[in-house]
């Protein structure tokens, strides 16, 4: 057990060897934390995370593993901690299922400006609907192997860095003739005015042309876009040193194998 904590703001523990319990157990006193970064430590379970965040309502900033023991994970706990600026987990969960809803109701995380969110690579698991709209203040989304070729993902309008890696499944074959499945299902930018920054992974499948990227809904350019950078296996290199939708950035980032 850590000692009395109730006047600490921040925390940053490495190397916890003892059970999630144990360490929510203390955490808990420390009802003025605004910081708490977890590293190489046990990954809570959803009950433990649950029963630390009711202690620590001023919580701004979270970084930790979650290992979910039930195929039916939620950011609706997190709601818990209004004043929640930034989120980073870790998804640690051996099994292979399709994860369900990651979802933000109306009026739920409003100060949450970063959300980090990657799966352990090695799982397989993904979300098949990620709705993060409500989130008003968000601006910085990561989010790697939780997303494949058929997942929904809404993401509020002041979105302005985004980084995707997709998920081992994914695959891109079709995405030209059949547009209702194209990057508009993802809400990349169609909903994004004001994205500055795009990361896209999409190895080790995929075949995918760059205007799907740079084109909104309507056909209009997306002029706000910044910096570019894609990771996949095949690519048409003179559709986007040639594409006038570039004439925005000025940081393009290419990977192709």
């Amino acid at each position: 057990m850590l000692g009395p904590l109730p006047t600490f703001e921040s925390i940053s523990l490495q190397r916890w060897e003892n059970s999630g319990a144990e360490l929510v157990a203390s955490l808990k006193l420390a009802t003025n934390l605004r910081e708490l970064e977890l590293d190489e430590s046990p990954p809570f379970f959803c009950c433990n995370l649950d029963a630390l965040l009711v202690h620590v309502p001023r919580l701004e900033k979270l970084r930790c593993a979650i290992h979910y023991d039930s195929p039916h994970p939620t950011l609706r706990q997190f709601a818990i901690s209004p004043s929640l600026k930034a989120l980073h987990l870790t998804i640690v969960n051996q099994l292979m299922f399709e994860i369900e809803p990651m979802f933000i109701a109306s009026g739920q995380l409003l100060e949450l400006e970063s959300l980090i969110v990657h799966h352990d690579a090695n799982t397989h698991g993904s979300w098949k609907h990620i709705d993060l709209e409500a989130c008003i203040s968000l601006k910085h989304v990561d989010l790697r192997n939780i997303i494949r070729d058929d997942t929904q993902l809404a993401l509020s309008v002041t979105v302005t860095d985004l980084t995707i890696k997709y998920a081992m499944r994914t695959n891109f074959e079709g995405r030209v003739e059949h547009p209702s499945r194209d990057l508009h299902g993802l809400g990349i930018p169609y909903r994004l005015p004001y994205l500055q920054h795009l990361s896209l992974d999409f190895h080790p499948h995929g075949r995918f042309h760059i205007r799907q990227i740079l084109q909104s809904g309507d056909g209009t350019c997306v002029f706000s876009l910044k910096s570019l950078s894609i990771c996949t296996t095949t690519m048409n290199i003179d559709c986007i040193l040639s594409h006038t939708h570039l004439q925005s950035i000025n940081h393009l980032g290419l990977h192709i194998d």
